[in-house]
């Protein structure tokens, strides 16, 4: 598995790269790729002057967190990259050109990298990632996933295909899945099936449909936190009710604000 994990050296950063490369050693083998982007906007001598400084700088951060990483998980092999570039394109631009499998990122950020962990460079990259992205908090440490939660809407038409990564990044033996359905005050039906044509093979979970509690994103949340669950799932379409949660600051920092793992997975469109 060929992981890309953004890194601009705030706790929140390292902790995902820690986080990567600890889920890579707990299956054995792995590639891992860590990206620092110096993003300026001027282009004169001056600017230019810094761009060494700072790209000098982040060899030796990376150097140094990678002789760290080594010594923790022998088992994965490290790359590191440092860009001058715009991060919000280059991280689209490499995960497709390289087939990274996962792209992984922390939910904050204190430099230049800080609008890729969180706000409109994150929902742009979950916009147009044709892959999956897993978001780290700060203080979450790597553990087995087992208790898995997805947030779905009443269309099951692709559900199958588009949780197939989830066989892909964990072991279907070892995990349960919860189907999450919160409803809308336009919902009229207390529960909705699943599609009988969509059943998911090789998958063990259930389903629960839930009344809102102030917005979507608490009311996962609260269920996440109730259940006690490793991660929340969730499939971005360019129609569906995760985009919604974008639109607003308010909805993405809450989203963005829970404790635990938070993994996109692409749709089938």
């Amino acid at each position: 598995m060929k992981i890309l994990c953004a890194l601009d050296f705030s706790n929140c950063s390292v902790n995902a790269a820690h986080w990567a490369a600890a889920y890579l050693q707990s299956k054995g083998k792995g590639n891992l790729s860590l990206i620092h982007c110096i993003n300026l906007r001027s282009r004169s001598q001056m600017f230019l002057k810094i761009d060494d400084y700072l790209e000098d700088r982040a060899k030796l951060d990376l150097d140094l967190l990678i002789k760290e990483l080594k010594d923790q998980y022998p088992k994965v092999n490290f790359k590191a990259m440092i860009y001058i570039a715009d991060p919000k394109s280059l991280i689209v631009q490499l995960s497709v050109k390289k087939s990274y499998d996962l792209v992984v990122l922390g939910t904050k950020g204190l430099t230049s990298l800080k609008e890729v962990t969180v706000g409109s460079v994150s929902a742009y990259l979950i916009q147009k990632l044709d892959r999956p992205v897993f978001v780290i908090p700060e203080k979450v440490k790597y553990k087995p996933i087992n208790n898995i939660v997805l947030g779905v809407n009443n269309d099951f038409t692709h559900l199958a295909e588009e949780t197939q990564p989830l066989k892909e990044l964990f072991d279907p033996k070892e995990f349960v899945l919860h189907l999450v359905h919160v409803k809308r005050k336009h919902d009229i039906m207390d529960q909705y099936d699943l599609h009988p044509s969509s059943p998911l093979h090789g998958i063990q979970y259930d389903y629960k449909s839930l009344k809102p509690d102030r917005s979507i994103s608490r009311t996962l949340q609260k269920y996440c936190e109730e259940n006690k669950a490793d991660t929340l799932v969730m499939i971005h379409t360019k129609r569906n009710w995760l985009k919604k949660l974008f639109k607003k600051s308010t909805s993405r920092l809450g989203l963005f604000n829970i404790e635990l793992p938070f993994l996109i997975l692409p749709a089938i469109n």
